[in-house]
């Protein structure tokens, strides 16, 4: 008998996934992340059918489906809208991972929000609670204490977004709540993440999705931009561990073309300088650009964490990661200039971790779920 997605990321450990438009779905990210510790998050109205035509297509690995309420300056909905239930219900018929409501969004001190999606989604008996925050629930002088005790409270699973302008887990106290978080004895996914991702998943996430373009690698304030209009492509630029524009590395690979950390053993790139992403034809680099990255992580996640749990070891091996990418960053910034590669905050922030037992309890694996 097959595996469902279920059982076959249970059975490689935690899974990283990636996120993506459910109007942007590229046959070839498809095939690279239907694979044992991977899956795929469809965001947007349109996911639900796309999820469905993905099962149809053979697609084996989790699905989830975002909607993303809780986004954006007009159609951003608050914590207390209630759920659709027609989302809940389609989900269900599909099978997918996990049951993802189309929750809103949970502002600085809206405990009444937070509370009220906690409450809603344990009513639904399989779901995991989507709680998109503002990041001050994060700090352990303001909110975190509050959170912390609502989700033990609450005992469902729950999947993080977190809004800031730049990457959230650059910011030392949003660092530290998270870790504290996810010492809880309940399921704890990240959406909407970085090269965090296989931090988080280290650390004890059951799950965590890499967005595929910046706007999907956090959730941007109201108002504060990063959603629209055209983008410079990003990549990951793996010595680093941290996303490069396209150009950025193009002018290096220019300035020292010998230089010892260009060539990428991505599928994409094939041992190539990663400077021939930018080669392709327009239409094409934005895909590529995808496949190089997610490429690259699922190889990171596999190194890591091998085919088991988050565990001492697979902290010890983060963190070390951590720190030959910071050592990288300093020898090219003493060659290049310190502005362009710099260490990204969070990858300092997880150099300086504690290394702890996952707790028991509760588990990817354990938690309520439908066939795939």
């Amino acid at each position: 008998m097959a595996q469902t997605g279920m059982e076959a990321a249970g059975s490689v450990g935690p899974a990283l996934l990636s996120q993506v438009p459910a109007g942007r779905v590229d046959e070839q990210l498809v095939q690279l992340t239907d694979r044992p510790g991977s899956g795929l998050v469809l965001t947007g109205d349109a996911a639900l059918e796309k999820a469905r035509a993905l099962l149809d297509a053979g697609y084996t690995q989790p699905l989830l489906v975002d909607r993303e309420r809780y986004s954006g300056t007009k159609r951003r909905v608050s914590a207390s809208t209630a759920f659709d239930q027609r989302w809940i219900g389609e989900q269900r018929r599909l099978g997918l991972w996990r049951v993802l409501p189309d929750a809103g969004y949970v502002a600085a001190g809206d405990r009444g929000g937070l509370l009220g999606v906690l409450r809603r989604t344990a009513e639904l008996g399989d779901a995991v609670a989507v709680l998109a925050l503002h990041l001050s629930w994060l700090h352990a002088n303001k909110n975190l204490p509050i959170l912390l005790d609502a989700i033990s409270s609450a005992a469902v699973p729950v999947a993080l977004v977190l809004e800031y302008g730049d990457d959230p887990l650059g910011v030392a106290y949003a660092h530290s709540g998270l870790l504290r978080l996810l010492r809880l004895p309940v399921p704890v996914m990240l959406l909407r993440c970085d090269v965090s991702a296989v931090g988080a998943l280290c650390f004890g996430a059951v799950a965590a999705a890499v967005g595929v373009h910046s706007s999907l690698r956090h959730l941007y304030p109201a108002g504060g931009g990063g959603g629209s209009g055209p983008r410079e492509q990003s990549v990951l630029f793996r010595p680093c561990l941290s996303y490069k524009r396209l150009s950025t590395l193009q002018s290096a690979v220019q300035e020292d073309p010998d230089g010892q950390w260009w060539n990428c053993p991505c599928e994409v790139c094939a041992d190539n300088p990663i400077t021939v992403l930018a080669e392709r034809p327009d239409a094409e680099v934005a895909a590529a650009c995808s496949r190089h990255s997610m490429d690259l992580l699922l190889r990171l996640r596999d190194h890591v964490l091998g085919d088991g749990p988050a565990s001492e070891r697979a902290q010890l091996s983060w963190i070390a990661q951590c720190k030959h990418a910071q050592a990288v960053g300093a020898q090219l910034a003493e060659e290049q200039g310190e502005a362009l590669w710099k260490a990204p905050n969070a990858v300092q922030h997880w150099q300086q971790a504690s290394t702890f037992q996952p707790p028991s309890g509760p588990s990817s694996t354990s938690s309520t779920s439908n066939r795939r």
